[in-house]
């Protein structure tokens, strides 16, 4: 099981730092209980051109903020803090990888079980490291290898794969009222192509699809919705200006060997698989992101995030009551920096939107789909379409709108 992911990410040419965008992200910090851990990692990092820091298993949460945590579970004795710590981690820290490292025995223990599960459902990376038995010099030697090819390629992945970000619906619906609020959203994209960001365009139905929804169901046929998705997305390639291509279903796995920082803006439609429903949006957003090795989707909507109730069909309110000490600031309508699509799906949050729909934010079907079949993607992030600074927010990894969290 430790090992079904080392092959795939193999690399002997490693990301440039600055590649993928302008903004930097080297920091590391290595939690382990062994000294040649610490070393031997760090050396082949620091080569790289990685900013690495030795922290302590505490430190994984409360500690600065890093790009990469790379942890060494062998020596750490505690599993249930360790199991909390890490979904800690994933509720604070989003944006930041987390990989783990094993001995052979670590996983066959009984109380690691429940880590063994969070695997098993990828909610996290893990890699069997070589066995620390024999020779130190040959150990070191050893370790030195892994760390070159299995860290050092998990982390080139994860540089260098695109940024997947999906117009909602909510933002063409605005073209009447506002109709600046795409083409600013679209002029933020272009900017960042240009920074050298590699950048995926996805489109929600918007009023086409709402449109030919009513009228199949008021005439009892199927609603062409594939049609209109492709109809949204040749608009966005209009609208780009030649910035913007148009990737069919046929061509979506040759986004994996894109040269993005020479071609134009790839804009999907659908994924082209044949168990999604034409009309799941947000679905083939998600198959797609699995099969470019993405770590997480961007759904900009007109929403600052997740909310207990739409904030259009309820507006968010707050009030003041008298705590033990003092006044307290209390939401009526509580935003979730953060929220499980486990969560979701048992009705953490109410769904209908401000004209009745019951799938507000996210399609049930990708709801499901992030929870159970996801294997890179495992975030869903969503920010505020009609605020353009927030896409670049997002890309260089601030944490900014809601995170939908695997799990």
């Amino acid at each position: 099981m430790g090992n079904r992911m080392v092959e795939e990410t193999r690399s002997d040419n490693i990301v440039p730092l600055s590649s993928n965008g302008s903004s930097k992200r080297n920091r590391v910090g290595v939690v382990s209980s062994a000294a040649v851990v610490h070393q031997v990692v760090g050396e082949v990092l620091t080569q790289q051109g990685f900013s690495v820091t030795s922290l302590s298993l505490e430190e994984l949460v409360n500690g600065g903020m890093h790009n990469f945590y790379i942890v060494d579970l062998e020596g750490l004795d505690s599993y249930q803090f360790v199991i909390q710590q890490i979904k800690t981690f994933r509720e604070k820290k989003p944006d930041s990888e987390l990989i783990l490292v094993h001995a052979p025995s670590t996983m066959s223990r009984p109380q690691s079980q429940p880590l063994s599960v969070a695997v098993q459902r990828n909610l996290v990376p893990v890699y069997a490291k070589p066995s620390s038995s024999g020779e130190s010099t040959d150990y070191e030697r050893i370790l030195k290898g892994f760390a070159e090819t299995t860290l050092l390629g998990h982390i080139s992945r994860f540089l260098s794969q695109p940024h997947l970000i999906k117009i909602g619906g909510s933002i063409f619906d605005l073209y009447k009222e506002r109709p600046g609020v795409l083409m600013n959203l679209l002029e933020q994209a272009k900017k960042l192509h240009e920074e050298c960001y590699h950048i995926v365009l996805f489109t929600g139905g918007g009023p086409r699809q709402v449109t030919e929804m009513e009228l199949s169901e008021a005439l009892g046929t199927h609603p062409a919705s594939r049609g209109v998705l492709e109809n949204q997305v040749r608009t966005i390639v209009d609208l780009l200006q030649g910035t913007g291509v148009y990737v069919p279903p046929s061509r979506i796995r040759s986004l994996r060997d894109y040269n993005f920082d020479n071609m134009p803006i790839p804009v999907v439609s659908v994924s082209g698989v044949s168990y999604v429903p034409p009309y799941e949006s947000d679905t083939h957003t998600l198959v797609v992101g699995d099969q470019v090795l993405a770590y997480k989707v961007i759904f900009a909507k007109d929403t600052d995030g997740v909310f207990e109730r739409d904030p259009y069909r309820d507006p968010r309110r707050e009030r003041r009551k008298w705590g033990r000490l003092s006044w307290e600031v209390v939401a009526d309508n509580p935003f979730f920096p953060t929220i499980y699509a486990s969560q979701i799906l048992s009705g953490a949050i109410n769904r209908h939107d401000s004209e009745g729909r019951g799938e507000h934010l996210i399609e049930t079907g990708a709801l499901v789909h992030l929870k159970d079949k996801t294997r890179y993607v495992r975030a869903v992030q969503v920010i505020n379409g009609t605020k353009p600074e927030n896409l670049r927010k997002a890309l260089a990894g601030e944490f900014v709108g809601s995170y939908i969290l695997k799990g």
